[in-house]
């Protein structure tokens, strides 16, 4: 095996910090619940579990007997990923911090402790805290903390010295609220951010045993966002803050051990987000000494391997330690269950996910993690803001930053330069954080909204990252996404869309369009949804839209899709040379103003019905309902043009008959023309008059402006009571395209 490494690195030399995917012996056995999986582990106790699901050298033999059994729901291949890198010469300069405009002016990492009272409860004494190193007791040490509704993130303490394992036990108001044991001489101890704190009492245990009784040499409260880098650990470093919380880090391909990082990309991709600015030392992290905590979390071996299976089990655990990001830097083709359920896990837990896509070079839809939905896909750009070469491409990638020797903190208190997509990558990480420590309460959902509607547009590749931007974009409470399609991407095939809300929208009603009809209506459970999307590309661009109303019908929110056809353009069967308005038809059905029928004709001579009447105009102005609540008691909104009767006649467009819109009704040339000038807002009268209009007509002005716009064709007569064919609506839709 070590010589498959070895050659695999020299092999991938040439992707920088890319990553590819083979298939190794173990399995992934995925049980019905948590409690089965561990009866499992046993009888086999080399084999690793997280929650339901086990990792196994079994051979495929017994695999398939327990499959046969019924001991198991499923199973399937593991995937392994494997890093390798490439150094560039040292850079002086980072310009990519200064490319992403970071502000300086945010809150920063501050402790929090300086200046307030600790108490000792059993000594009966205090001190007014600032810094100074102050000792423990053999016995049980209590040291309280009275705080004023504060919130917090994170408690530690530094003892002088460790001799072997110790603990730190934090209490508010009387309860327990969270503990942390270590080998270190730091103790990191998380607290649930969204709680308030009074009376505080932290309790570290008796250290009669110890050789020498410790001291406190620094204790520290901070109120902080958290990021979960999950790579190949960390190393100690001259350049690091206490930010990085090296106690709650942990190793998982061998968990006995410490999270070193021999490999040192881990190490570098810390340091891109978090190492010491203004310390006149190494560089300035893109948090620039914001008020960001880092957990590192090894699942990359010194080789740069790693496997799904580690990697969802560090996501699990980033979700328990209430990270508000997790920093993928690593990608491979190939995917499994448990890594895509372990995504959707810490979405649902308002965690952001930023991913590197790759850089092999090829399409990333079977690149992951980063073209699971939802999560930030980043690709990286060069000095001159161009994509790197090696970086993938596709639908997926959400954003760029830089990419191309990108500087930052290596082995012990080294520094080098790397370049591609996994460098990118942090720095979108830290502008989620800094996002999170502005307000620490928005969704993931509008992070991201932040992030990508602030983007720089580049015309060579996707939107560069601008932090500063993206930190003082208004946002807006309640948002529903498309998590997998984008405007202008052409759907080929039948496909799942996914679909994500705002925490405040579950339990609210979504309605799904699909060419502004509604296709699709249910009630929001979950914050991430899947729809099946029936198969949308017909030569035609379509359109797929969602609204999310409450019990009212009030419009809380809406998203479109506009698609483009991937397809051979349709062109109707019966339009051909000898039909006059061929040239205004095939126009309208390459902007998506019309369509044909699904039997491939459009019958240009049929009369026009006011549905289908109303139909074309609303795509043509796209209209929208402002309230889903129909007037009309023969149209249903879920039947075909039921919201464009709806949007027209809020619009202002159309009128009905009292309660009735009478949709099947056609539409004659005189109606066509009240809705046509009521659309347009035309206001020049033409001096031409029609010989069967005249002036008390009840079209009369409509008729006389349209006319002067060029839209009706002089002629002696209009006919205004005879129907409208579907070419003569479809030629005036072209002409008033024109103005």
């Amino acid at each position: 095996m070590k010589t498959k490494y070895m050659c695999s690195l020299i092999v991938l030399f040439s992707f920088i910090f890319s990553f590819s995917t083979t298939v190794n012996a173990s399995s992934l056995l995925y049980f019905q619940t948590e409690k089965e999986a561990k009866i499992f582990l046993t009888k086999y106790p080399d084999a690793k579990q997280s929650n339901n699901v086990v990792k196994t050298d079994l051979p495929n033999s017994e695999i398939q007997m327990l499959k046969k059994q019924g001991t198991i729901s499923f199973y399937e291949s593991e995937k392994k990923k494997e890093v390798s890198a490439e150094t560039s010469s040292l850079v002086d300069e980072q310009w990519g911090l200064k490319l992403i405009y970071v502000p300086s002016n945010l809150w920063k990492n501050n402790n929090l402790l300086l200046d307030k009272e600790i108490q000792d409860v059993d000594e009966g004494t205090s001190i007014r805290y600032i810094g100074q190193t102050f000792k423990t007791a053999s016995k049980e040490t209590k040291l309280k903390i009275a705080w004023e509704n504060q919130t917090l993130s994170r408690l530690s303490i530094t003892l002088d010295h460790v001799e072997k394992d110790w603990s730190v036990k934090v209490y508010n108001d009387g309860s327990l609220i969270s503990e942390q044991k270590t080998g270190l001489k730091r103790a990191d101890v998380l607290l649930p951010k969204k709680m308030t704190y009074g009376n505080m009492i932290v309790e570290l245990p008796s250290f009669a045993g110890w050789n020498k009784t410790p001291s406190i040499e620094n204790i520290t409260a901070v109120n902080n966002a958290r990021i979960a880098v999950i790579d190949s650990g960390i190393n100690q470093h001259e350049d690091f803050c206490d930010n990085i919380l090296t106690s709650q880090g942990r190793n998982y391909i061998s968990p006995h051990d410490w999270p070193s990082d021999k490999l040192g990309h881990g190490t570098h991709i810390v340091g891109i987000i978090g190492a010491c600015a203004y310390n006149n030392k190494g560089i300035d992290g893109a948090i620039l000494n914001g008020a960001v905590d880092i957990i590192p979390l090894k699942v990359l071996d010194d080789f740069g391997n790693g496997s799904d299976f580690e990697i969802s089990q560090a996501i699990e655990d980033a979700i328990k330690k209430d990270v508000d990001v997790i920093n993928l830097s690593l990608a491979g083709s190939g995917e499994t269950t448990i890594l895509r359920e372990s995504i959707q896990n810490a979405l649902s837990h308002d965690i952001a996910v930023v991913a590197a896509a790759g850089n092999q070079n090829k399409d990333i839809s079977t690149i992951f993690p980063a073209s699971y939905p939802g999560v930030i896909a980043v690709t990286g750009i060069t000095k001159t803001r161009a994509p790197l070469e090696n970086s993938n491409k596709g639908w997926e990638i959400d954003i760029s930053a830089p990419g191309e020797d990108i500087y930052s903190t290596y082995g012990l208190n080294e520094y080098k330069s790397y370049s591609g997509t996994s460098v990118a990558t942090p720095f979108v990480s830290s502008a989620v954080a800094l996002i999170r420590t502005v307000n620490p309460n928005l969704d993931w959902l509008l992070i991201r909204d932040k992030i990508l509607l602030s983007a720089e547009n580049l015309s060579t590749t996707y939107g560069l990252l601008n932090v500063e931007k993206a930190i003082n974009m208004p946002s807006s409470s309640e948002k529903a996404e498309f998590l997998n399609i984008k405007n202008g991407q052409s759907l080929t095939e039948p496909k799942s869309i996914a679909l994500a809300f705002t925490h405040n929208l579950i339990n609210k009603k979504l309605l799904i369009t699909k060419n502004g009809d509604i296709i699709k209506q249910q009630n929001i459970t979950s914050q991430l949804v899947d729809i099946p999307l029936p198969f949308l590309d017909d030569g035609l661009p379509s359109s797929v839209g969602l609204f999310v109303v409450d019990e009212e019908g009030k419009i809380l929110t809406k998203n479109k899709r506009t698609l483009t056809s991937g397809e051979k353009r349709m062109i109707p069967q019966d339009l051909d040379e000898a039909v006059w308005a061929k040239k205004d038809i095939q126009t309208g059905l390459e902007q998506g103003w019309i369509r044909g029928y699904e039997n491939g004709f459009f019958k240009p001579n049929d009369s026009l019905t006011r549905r289908h009447g109303v139909m074309m105009i609303s795509r043509f102005l796209s209209l929208e309902p402002k309230l889903i609540d129909t007037p009309f008691n023969d149209v249903l909104l879920d039947q075909s043009g039921g919201l464009a009767v709806l949007s027209a006649y809020q619009h202002s467009v159309v009128k009905g008959y009292g309660h009735k819109f009478k949709p099947e009704n056609t539409l004659t040339r005189a109606q066509m023309a009240l809705i046509l000038d009521r659309s347009l807002s035309l206001s020049e009268k033409s001096t031409f008059t029609f010989e069967d209009v005249s002036s008390s007509n009840f079209c009369f002005d409509a008729v006389s402006r349209l006319t002067e716009a060029g839209i009706i064709t002089k002629q002696d007569k209009f006919r205004p009571y005879e129907p409208i064919t579907r070419a003569q609506f479809s030629a005036m839709l072209y002409r008033a395209s024109k103005l």
